[in-house]
């Protein structure tokens, strides 16, 4: 297949866009048009718009305030060839219909702003709004334009005062000749989606499938096949495809294969034009056809929570609670690829989470493999023990003693050491207040590196020693002195030669 486009990136759904004489295209002044009796035969298209004695017809020349007449003669219902003057394109617009004619790039619409019985033509508007647009029906033989913005005021032909502007009063309403489509919807092959000889073309691509006008869906499939030996892979049929206006858009049931040639055909008959011309079809294996993107060879893993290196096929710092589910969830493979999680042994299939367990990723293309070895972080420790060298520290009574009744709390906090990972705060006695000095009855609570386990710790300062100075007793060879505390005085009283 001839190299020219390179598409990367597409959904398989058909989409179908036509653009003509009776879809978006301009008249060019020849062609048959057809008196029409009926609202179903108003459809998007171009039209003569006829007064109801089918003698003049309204041109394009604008004053101001009304749009001016021509001439016609049809016969037995036909106008043949008229002037591009006197063609309007008429346009579904929800509910209601546009008048426009275009030259070159400028549209010109039929409008009325509210001004007496004037009817203007705005040209390249901005936006359309309801004074653009017209409520039309169809009864005893005439159409019926009432603006939208003014339903009262009706676009109509004054034949007192030749001229087609806007009344309230009966005028003369209109007829409509339509132009006759005789041509088969086509293919606008430069617009095809993926273009022809396209590669690197994603597995599950959007068909878009341009036509030259409006379509509606017929009865056949559009079918991708295999350029190598002509098989089938899918068939999409017509009813199956959505159409909005000269959209079609129709979706593949599943994912084709890399690497690999397909072209594009279309029944015959699977799409028409709004006048029931069928499509011809697209039967030939070289008009469309594209190579779809190889497999990705591409089998590493990501993640944002854990360590992981692809050199080394590693994946680390996994805390060593964590479980299986919350492990993989955590993994983010290469596009297109998967993985498993195994025991050491690389082949039974993990259900729970541990140290030396593998994680093997394959590849988009199925083949290529990678194999990762998990290790977990060490279990923290769930010691909430202290110790001390300058006090006496029971861990199964969990007891403080042998304090310094004076210890002040940064000495006392100094000589206590945790276990390891461990912390510790000193609280009041009721174990909430954190402490600002150090009494018998506070507690040391120690929490273990685990952030779980903790101990609470009585502290008990030694009895302070006491302060008394007082002689309370005082002899001299057997006889009592008198002691006087406040004079700081001792009286002894001893018999005389003594």
């Amino acid at each position: 297949m001839k190299i020219k486009n390179l598409l990367t990136t597409l959904t398989l759904t058909a989409i179908f866009l036509f653009i003509g004489n009776v879809g978006w295209g301009q008249y060019s002044g020849t062609g048959t048009f057809t008196k029409i009796t009926s609202i179903d035969e108003l459809v998007d298209g171009f039209y003569v718009i006829a007064n109801s004695g089918e003698a003049f017809a309204m041109n394009t020349t604008n004053t101001g305030s009304f749009f001016q007449n021509t001439a016609i003669t049809p016969a037995s219902g036909v106008i043949t060839n008229p002037a591009t003057t006197i063609v309007w394109k008429i346009q579904k617009d929800g509910s209601d219909y546009t008048v426009s004619n275009t030259v070159g790039t400028d549209i010109t619409y039929v409008s009325y702003s509210g001004s007496s019985n004037a009817s203007y033509a705005i040209l390249n508007p901005v936006s359309i709004s309801d004074n653009e647009r017209w409520s039309i029906s169809y009864a005893s033989n005439v159409f019926t334009f009432a603006n939208k913005a003014i339903s009262t005021r009706i676009l109509q032909y004054n034949a007192s005062s030749p001229r087609f502007a806007c009344y309230t009063s009966a005028q003369q309403k209109l007829v409509l000749y339509k132009l006759e489509d005789v041509t088969a919807p086509s293919l606008v092959l430069a617009s095809l989606i993926p273009t022809d000889e396209a590669t690197n073309v994603a597995i599950n691509p959007t068909l878009t499938i341009p036509f030259d006008e409006n379509i509606q869906k017929g009865t056949g499939s559009v079918r991708v096949k295999k350029v190598s030996d002509d098989t089938e892979a899918f068939a999409i049929n017509a009813n199956d495809v959505s159409i909005t206006g000269a959209n079609a858009t129709a979706t593949l049931p599943d994912n084709l294969e890399y690497s690999t040639d397909y072209y594009v055909n279309i029944d015959a008959g699977a799409f028409m034009d709004m006048a029931n011309n069928d499509f011809a079809g697209l039967s030939d294996k070289t008009t469309w056809n594209f190579t779809t993107r190889a497999a990705s060879t591409d089998a590493t893993v990501s993640s944002a929570t854990y360590t992981v290196d692809n050199t080394a096929e590693t994946i680390t710092n996994v805390p060593s609670s964590e479980t299986l589910a919350t492990f993989e969830g955590n993994i983010t493979p290469a596009t297109g690829a998967t993985f498993d999680t195994y025991e050491a042994d690389g082949t039974t299939v993990a259900t729970d989470l541990a140290t030396g367990y593998k994680l093997i990723c394959t590849a988009e293309d199925g083949v290529t493999k990678k194999t990762y070895t998990i290790t977990l972080n060490t279990e923290p420790s769930h010691d909430a023990t202290v110790s001390s060298i300058t006090y006496t520290v029971d861990n199964t009574a969990e007891t403080i003693t042998n304090v310094p009744w004076n210890e002040t709390l940064a000495t006392f906090e100094g000589n206590i050491t945790p276990a390891t990972g461990a912390t510790f705060d000193t609280y009041e006695a009721d174990g909430t207040t954190v402490a600002t000095d150090l009494q018998t009855g506070y507690k040391l609570i120690c929490t273990a590196e685990d952030g779980v386990t903790k101990k609470t710790y009585t502290i008990t300062l030694n009895t302070e020693p006491s302060h008394q100075a007082n002689i309370t007793a005082y002899s001299i060879n057997g006889v009592d002195g008198v002691i006087n505390s406040g004079g700081h005085t001792i009286s002894v009283t001893l018999p005389y030669g003594t």
